[in-house]
């Protein structure tokens, strides 16, 4: 049985497995879209570094590996989370969850407000896995 720890390393409760799950997701999230979606981001790059498409496509580049940040900073918090029992953990978790769905939500807006085919909701199924975390952390409060 894994435990959540108070300060002093006492086990004091068994593991919440949904929070567990909820910062594994997180954290697989990040390396998939640090490495994989890097990989894939390169093949758009424009050929001619003078451009203004260059530098909006570096500008752009930048923007996506803030969001990667996000990822590994909340994966972290969350795996922590899942091993040590803190003051304010409910109301921390609460806010994750929040953020989560707000990254969810905007992803849907966005293709909302695009106009695309709904074809291309499954295609870019990422706000699935948000909600996913979202709802993960929310419930394991």
């Amino acid at each position: 049985m894994l435990c959540i720890f108070d300060h002093q390393t006492t086990c004091i409760k068994p593991m919440n497995y949904l929070l567990l799950t909820s910062a594994l997701l997180t954290l697989v999230a990040f390396f998939v879209h640090t490495f994989v979606g890097d990989k894939e981001y390169q093949q758009i790059k424009p050929s001619s570094t003078s451009s203004q498409p260059f530098r909006f496509w570096w500008q752009h580049r930048c923007g996506w590996h803030m969001v990667s940040f996000d990822l590994l900073a909340f994966g972290g918090l969350l795996l922590y989370s899942s091993f040590y029992d803190f003051e304010g953990k409910s109301l921390l978790l609460t806010l994750v969850s929040i953020y989560f769905f707000g990254y969810a939500g905007f992803w849907l807006i966005t293709l909302l407000v695009s106009k695309v085919s709904l074809q291309i909701y499954g295609q870019l199924g990422q706000w699935v896995l948000l909600l996913l975390i979202g709802l993960l952390t929310f419930f394991s409060r």
